[in-house]
């Protein structure tokens, strides 16, 4: 696209001296991996995808400064949350989303999960989980957590997993007036979306945060390790594999149930790690040399795990970037010269089924 102002009587001039940008490069609308992308002051952000195989990220549009993504099939949903809290559907990568609606201000959405042809939203700031028409993003009902809130008065809902027509919701339980402390009990709330109703409430450890187990459920990280929690009212755990003794800081759970934690040694500690795990359970496979820079979220895509890196944390200059790491020895990281860039540093990782 030409930046030349064609000016009257210097057209001749104009058009040998106009300059030409590259052309942007296309969106691959077949791509897996979908990135959200964030600015260092989280000013900005936006959402990109990674051609298969690897590469830079491709950016496809503008985000909030604090934004997560979640896939359900092709469809990419973008969560704008606290400051824009809306939620966007894109059925095609590249145009305008399908539909974007509002979530309520100050709602801050955090995750969203298809089951029995509804999307369930969990709003972080509310006692109300909000259910939505997929096709329309029409507000269909809402389910009352209320009644599981800790002290402060909101249960802080964040992660969502669906398993069949329900809908597992991982209820934090942070006492926001006491410097955040979790309750010694967090609760996974297991949520019909057609009845609006809560089916059943799990007790797991405290602050837990779920991924989907290929076998139906979900693990829950949580303070005091693993568990496994699925909707029939099944629980177990918690169980610390080898070398998860340091916090969790973000997990994904593989097609065959290969775990890869995300670890640190302490809540604000800068080193971070990557352990590769044969089940949710155990047995530790390998691991990575610990590294000072701030890992946000860890997906699994064929052979690959893909780490989003967002920047070094006891040194910034570190730019952050996609890490991609073999599935087969879990190491080790290659060098931050080698990591995959775009615009903005990565925040957070989905993989979609285009098919």
């Amino acid at each position: 696209m030409t930046h030349a102002h064609r000016l009257a009587g210097l057209a001749a001039l104009s058009i040998s001296c106009t300059t030409t940008d590259p052309e942007p490069m296309a969106i691959p609308n077949d791509a897996r991996l979908v990135t959200v992308t964030a600015s260092d002051d989280y000013s900005a952000g936006g959402l990109a995808v990674v051609p298969d195989g690897g590469g830079s990220p491709v950016d496809v549009t503008s985000l909030h400064g604090d934004a997560v993504v979640d896939t359900v099939g092709p469809v990419v949903v973008a969560i704008n949350r606290l400051g824009m809290d809306t939620i966007r559907r894109y059925d095609v990568l590249g145009g305008a989303p399908t539909w974007e609606v509002s979530t309520e201000r100050g709602s801050n959405p955090h995750a969203v999960a298809a089951a029995a042809g509804r999307w369930l939203v969990t709003r972080y700031e509310e006692t109300e989980a909000w259910v939505l028409d997929p096709n329309t993003g029409d507000l269909l009902g809402v389910v009352d957590l209320a009644g599981e809130a800790d002290i402060d008065g909101i249960p802080e809902m964040s992660s969502a997993v669906a398993e069949g027509d329900l809908v597992l919701v991982g209820l934090q339980r942070l006492d926001r007036d006491n410097n955040w402390t979790a309750d010694p009990q967090g609760r996974v709330a297991v949520i019909d979306p057609v009845e609006l109703s809560v089916v059943r409430m799990l007790p797991v450890g405290p602050n837990p945060v779920l991924e989907a187990h290929p076998d139906g459920g979900a693990v829950a990280a949580c303070e005091d390790g693993l568990w496994r929690v699925q909707a029939d009212g099944r629980v177990s755990g918690p169980v610390r594999p080898d070398g998860l003794d340091d916090t969790i800081g973000a997990l994904t759970v593989a097609n065959d149930g290969s775990t890869y934690v995300i670890t640190r040694p302490c809540l604000f500690c800068s080193e971070h790690t990557v352990r590769c795990l044969e089940a949710w359970d155990g047995p530790l496979v390998g691991q990575t040399e610990p590294i000072s820079v701030f890992l946000s979220n860890i997906a699994v895509l064929d052979d690959t795990v893909w780490i989003a890196a967002r920047r070094g944390w006891e040194d910034p200059s570190t730019a952050g970037g996609l890490v991609p790491l073999s599935r087969s020895d879990c190491g080790p990281l290659p060098p931050p010269d080698d990591w995959f860039r775009g615009t903005f540093a990565p925040y957070d990782l989905a993989v979609r089924d285009p098919a």
